[in-house]
């Protein structure tokens, strides 16, 4: 089990040391475009697509179409994601709540159900690891682990 364990945390650790350099440019900008939408939450803008998209990246890059694509297609659902979760979270009934859950999972995109199966994926090994593992393992093992889960090698 130990061997086991630090294969694994080798592998974590060179994660991002072998990420191909493309990667860690379309990384950090998504990282600039959530750090943009926190900096325009509670600001007075008129364009709020444009704002997020222009305080992650230059005017000159050539991701500016498929970041404001981006922001314009899933910033609505990502905020409409927490309004449910909230209205969902003043049902009283654990079972109707559960229901309700379901219902507007099912009426998600296939972009939002695979981000909440791998948010649970990693709250899960997260929880069951008792503060052995750091958050980024955990993300790595859900990613890592469901891929050889497919391919067969974990059973």
């Amino acid at each position: 089990m130990k061997t086991f364990l630090q294969n694994i945390l080798a592998k974590i650790k060179g994660l991002f040391s072998k990420a191909e350099d493309q990667t860690k440019k379309l990384t950090l900008i998504a990282i600039k475009l959530t750090e943009g939408l926190k900096a325009v939450r509670d600001g007075q803008v008129d364009d709020i697509v444009l704002s997020i998209v222009k305080s992650a990246l230059p005017a000159s890059s050539p991701w500016i179409d498929v970041a404001t694509a981006f922001v314009d297609k899933y910033l609505p659902t990502t905020i409409l994601s927490l309004r449910m979760v909230n209205s969902i979270a003043n049902i009283t009934d654990p079972a109707e709540q559960l229901k309700a859950i379901l219902v507007q999972f099912k009426l998600s995109d296939d972009v939002e159900k695979n981000a909440a199966y791998h948010d649970f994926c990693t709250k899960a090994i997260f929880c069951l690891a008792d503060g052995k593992l750091t958050w980024s393992e955990c993300v790595y093992l859900a990613q890592s682990g469901y891929e050889d889960f497919k391919l067969g090698l974990l059973k």
